[in-house]
């Protein structure tokens, strides 16, 4: 064995001797505590939700644009079979050039961001005081 595996072996032995000592399965000193309410602002709160919206709609809004798109040119190309969107497609030599997969994200992203948009609407509707 060379000289640096046996430094490596070594270090890792003491490393993982020093951990076992330090804590203990019932030592709960270093349990994280859960975040308070007053330890962000209502804006980073709203923000987080936002991003989370927005990247969680975006594989659902993907998918729906692209179906969108397939159909559109199926019924552009007189209906026909080896056009037709992607579950009934007949051939796989349909390709999409480097434009259209452009197009197809950015209206996809778009289509996420409103889905956030309209989240964020919704969710502040109902929080509204009402005027006597």
């Amino acid at each position: 064995m060379s000289r640096r595996a046996v430094a490596a072996a070594v270090l890792l032995a003491f490393s993982a001797a020093t951990l076992q000592a330090e804590g203990t399965p019932a030592d709960k000193k270093h349990e994280p505590e859960p975040y308070t309410k007053e330890e962000f602002p209502e804006w980073a709160r709203q923000l987080w939700r936002a991003e989370v919206v927005f990247v969680g709609s975006f594989p659902f809004t993907f998918f729906f644009v692209l179906e969108g798109y397939d159909t559109y040119k199926y019924a552009a190309n007189d209906f026909s079979s080896s056009y037709a969107p992607w579950p009934f497609r007949t051939s796989d030599e349909i390709t999409y050039t480097t434009d259209e997969v452009f197009w197809l994200v950015v209206s996809a992203l778009a289509s996420s961001a409103v889905v956030s948009l309209v989240d964020f609407i919704l969710g502040h509707v109902g929080q509204q005081p009402a005027n006597p």
